[in-house]
């Protein structure tokens, strides 16, 4: 009897289990995943307010309190946006803002040798970074919140007092100028360096560091460019941690109490960019197995009424991956690449580039390239469907939360809002006016922005093969209906052409009688 109620107790729930099931599946179930139906998920961005604070000295404060998950040790972060870019370095000396923000970090201070900064940090997990690139230069440092204090004082004395000391400055050269004898080890730094030459020209976007800039850049440079934009009239905070807005305020009023403004906030503009390229094929040769393509044109410098479809629009061509068109093309239907899709850069500061790009074997980059360009002229020509529409507004609108997802990431946001001047609603409105976008929308700005008459084709590889072809499919190079040139590869070290050396004719050989 015992063991018959006990059988009884295990078989229970199965038998509980079973009618539930039977239960469940007796009810209406979708028959394919995409007929699923989820509740909608309400999600609103969070508030600014409390978060913007002015320092005694003039400093722009974002902070967002974050006292970190439960059980684990909470982290102070703060981080300096510079008003300036690496576009603003003078003739002959392209590098001196990189070169300046890697000695801050690398020189140490006026307080601290190298060796001594780095021990201070190593003991306490702690970090300091520095870095610029054309929209602005940054100073951060990130630390457990029990070691802010001393950490504020590391990042002070970073900002402010770096040492610029000659054997540092003759290290941190000497790993430059190792790296630039070796950048063209890579293919894909060559497809991006020659690809803004070749389409930006003279440019300040395209300019590449050589020996000879690096070589000129001197300690007096440094110090001077060092003067004049790390100032607090050109700098904006934002960070998170423990401290209440309060007290994060008071501490950096403190550190900075001797830090004072030098004059008026930096304000600069860049040239306007205009396509130094005529539209044309560009070959570069490189002995290896995979061709390297670009596809583009300078199109676009960023304008709110056009953003929107813009991206929505370069979703559906080739930013969305599998969802795109030309994964689908290139990938999928044809397999000649893991690497393919299409992008819009849209700085601030000029007018940028629209750019396809696919890596292939060098003798499928014609038919690749004809797959791309059809694609390209199809979301000109056609209305895209309602379908394509949807995923991509509401792959924007489903990623957009994710930039919120931790108060620190928040805080960012809305600084570097503020930075690049968006307008006060710029969040709040950004999934509207992506819900807003329609298909006219999307073919308006296509046609406004792609070109065919102005398209640049770049390729680098194996140029025999790729004017070759492939024997799997009748298209070449030169069906593609545009003028083909062929650029050689400039030299590693100052971006130079180096004429090739005429082959010599090999001496006869005097044939050699096997021994008897």
């Amino acid at each position: 009897m015992r063991f018959l109620c006990k059988s009884l107790r295990v078989a229970m729930p199965v038998f509980v289990f079973v009618a539930l099931l039977t239960s469940v599946s007796a009810q209406d179930i979708p028959d394919h995943p995409n007929k699923l139906k989820f509740p909608e998920l309400k999600f609103e961005v969070p508030s600014r307010e409390g978060m913007r604070h002015t320092l005694k000295n003039g400093m722009t404060l974002w902070w967002a309190q974050d006292k970190g998950a439960a059980g684990l040790p909470a982290l102070f972060r703060l981080e300096a946006v510079i008003k300036t870019s690496d576009m603003l370095d003078p003739a002959g000396k392209t590098g001196l803002g990189s070169f300046t923000m890697s000695m801050m970090r690398e020189g140490g201070t006026a307080t601290h040798s190298r060796e001594k900064l780095n021990r201070e940090l190593d003991l306490r997990a702690a970090s300091l970074g520095a870095d610029i690139d054309e929209n602005y230069a940054s100073a951060s440092v990130t630390c457990l919140h029990r070691d802010h204090a001393l950490c504020l004082q590391l990042y002070s004395s970073m900002l402010r007092q770096p040492a610029f000391n000659q054997a540092d400055v003759d290290r941190v050269r000497a790993q430059w100028l190792q790296s630039i004898r070796h950048r063209n080890d890579d293919p894909s730094g060559i497809e991006g360096r020659e690809w803004s030459r070749l389409l930006f020209g003279d440019h300040p976007s395209a300019r590449s560091v050589t020996r000879a800039s690096v070589e000129a850049i001197t300690i007096d440079d440094m110090k001077k460019w060092h003067q004049q934009y790390v100032q607090p009239q050109n700098i904006m905070l934002y960070g998170s941690g423990s401290l209440s807005a309060g007290e994060a305020v008071k501490a950096l009023d403190t550190i900075f109490a001797e830090w004072k403004p030098t004059g008026e906030r930096n304000a600069f503009t860049v040239p306007e960019a205009t396509q130094a390229a005529k539209p044309g094929i560009y070959l570069m040769h490189r002995d290896q197995a995979q061709a390297h393509l670009r596809i583009g044109l300078v199109a676009y410098q960023r304008e709110f009424e056009d953003y929107y479809p813009l991206i929505v629009m370069n979703q559906i061509l080739g930013g969305g991956a599998f969802s795109s068109r030309i994964t689908q093309e290139v990938r999928v239907k044809e397999g000649l690449s893991y690497a393919q899709g299409c992008r819009f850069a849209m700085p601030d500061l000029y007018k940028g580039d629209f750019m396809a790009y696919v890596q292939t074997k060098n003798e499928t980059l014609a038919f690749a390239a004809r797959l791309v360009m059809r694609e390209i002229a199809r979301i000109r020509d056609e209305a895209v469907s309602e379908t394509d529409l949807e995923t991509a507004k509401q792959f924007f609108i489903g990623a957009f939360p994710q930039q919120f997802s931790t108060r620190g990431n928040t805080v960012q946001v809305f600084a570097l809002a503020e930075y690049n001047g968006r307008p006060e609603n710029y969040q709040e409105e950004w999934r509207n006016r992506i819900a807003a976008v329609t298909i006219a929308d999307v073919q308006r700005v296509a046609k406004k922005y792609l070109k065919p008459d102005q398209l640049v084709i770049y390729a680098l590889g194996d140029v025999a093969k790729i004017r070759q072809g492939s024997s799997d499919h009748a298209i070449k190079l030169a069906d593609l209906g545009m003028p083909v040139t062929e650029l050689p590869l400039p030299e590693p070290e100052n971006l130079t052409v180096v004429p090739k050396t005429p082959e010599q004719p090999k001496p006869p050989q005097t044939p050699v009688e096997p021994p008897k």
